[in-house]
């Protein structure tokens, strides 16, 4: 059961060698814990690049890029 509040979703989370942000916290559970941490170091990077460069002409194209990153 998900019982977070909006705050402590905002918030993040640290243990020795591990770092969940925002981006990672709003993935489902079942999501793998360092698949999560791929998510936040790498996709979410590169995503805000491609974002800023236009080069997405619309969602599907979006969610086509998204897709390919799994």
């Amino acid at each position: 059961m998900k019982t977070c509040s909006a705050s402590y979703r905002a918030a993040s989370i640290s243990f020795p060698a591990l770092h969940l942000g925002e981006p990672g916290l709003l993935l489902p559970d079942i999501i793998d814990i360092g698949r999560k941490q791929e998510f936040e170091t790498q996709t979410v990077p590169r995503l805000r690049e491609v974002l800023a460069q236009g080069r997405f002409k619309d969602l599907d194209g979006l969610l086509n890029w998204l897709r390919q990153k799994r």
